[in-house]
């Protein structure tokens, strides 16, 4: 083969190489979480702090609903929940380690939420708090767990949440994690 000929087939496959790395490195860009002011939203759409669309993608890590200290919680897992590509990460909570009067509260549990919290955001994500246990507005109950619907315990709850974390831009809140077999009256009554 003539060397003009190799010359341009070379360039072709350079050229080829080039295209697929563009498109590859475009493909694997994902959106993230503006660090300047406060996520907002206009109708059903959440916005960055530019006023952008911001579509979360993410992951839950589950367990500190269930354990105050977490199942094995890790800077590493965080790492690698990132470098999949997600830019908001769900962290399911339990409202009796948090409030003081429980039966099952947990001195620590605030600092555990805030070591992950940390982590999150130092990898460039933001967080989603998830209230994902209530207590039946019972200080002791006896059995934890996923209740029907929030109580009015929740909204102390919430209210140290707001507290706590009123300055990061960077902690959402997911009210309540999967109410069911609830009726309309009682949408109604607490509007």
């Amino acid at each position: 083969m003539p060397w003009s000929q190799h010359q341009n087939r070379v360039a072709v496959i350079l050229a080829a190489c080039a295209v697929v790395i563009v498109v590859a490195a475009l493909l694997l860009v994902r959106q993230q979480p503006d660090t300047r002011g406060m996520y907002t939203t206009h109708g059903r759409q959440v916005r960055d702090p530019r006023g952008r669309p911001f579509l979360m993608h993410g992951f839950s890590r589950p367990s500190l609903e269930w354990l105050t200290m977490g199942d094995h919680l890790s800077k590493g897992d965080v790492d690698l929940m990132a470098s999949w590509g997600a830019n908001t990460i769900r962290i399911p909570t339990n409202q009796d380690f948090l409030l003081e009067d429980s039966c099952h509260y947990a001195s620590t549990y605030l600092q555990t939420l805030d070591q992950l919290v940390d982590w999150i955001i130092a990898d460039g994500m933001n967080t989603m708090i998830d209230l994902h246990w209530s207590d039946r507005n019972e200080q002791c109950i006896g059995k934890m767990g996923q209740q029907l619907m929030a109580d009015e315990r929740s909204l102390l709850f919430w209210q140290r949440m707001a507290e706590h974390y009123r300055q990061n831009p960077h902690v959402f809140f997911d009210l309540y994690n999967e109410p069911h077999n609830v009726t309309w009256d009682c949408w109604l009554r607490h509007r």
